[in-house]
């Protein structure tokens, strides 16, 4: 009986909760700005690499805020680059991420709207990511 109450309320748990996660969305490069165009959002690109601490640490405490994750969710098409891949690396001959993490956000065409470079807090990141966007706001397609 005591299994089955702790299933139960496993279970209803799981049901009730809601997804916080920060979704970078799995598709190709080239598809970004199509979406992005499509749902006219600006762009948002996390630049990192396997073993890079401070994107670890960005990961782990920065991109698990729901205030974060709900902001650019909602208001980005994001998208991750990863150097360590030939994707990532090919990604980044045409922004050039020389320190990481990096983030840059641009508008559907792929301009540079906004960059900025290293470790922030959740209240930093989130004060860059409304420049960021506020810059889009101001200046749309």
């Amino acid at each position: 009986m005591q299994l089955i109450i702790s299933l139960t309320f496993y279970l209803f748990i799981q049901t009730n909760s809601t997804d916080t996660t920060l979704v970078f969305r799995e598709i190709n490069y080239s598809e970004v700005f199509e979406i992005a165009r499509k749902e006219n959002k600006p762009v948002f690109l996390y630049f990192h690499f396997i073993g890079c601490s401070g994107c670890l640490k960005m990961e782990q405490t920065v991109f698990v805020n729901k205030e974060i994750q709900d902001f650019l969710n909602h208001n980005f098409i994001c998208y991750s680059v990863n150097i360590s891949k030939p994707d990532g690396i090919e990604t980044n001959k045409i922004y050039r991420a020389w320190d990481f993490p990096s983030f840059l956000f641009l508008d559907p065409d792929g301009n540079i709207i906004y960059r900025f470079v290293g470790i922030r807090s959740s209240e930093e990141f989130i004060m860059e990511a409304n420049k960021a966007f506020d810059l889009f706001s101001d200046n749309p397609n």
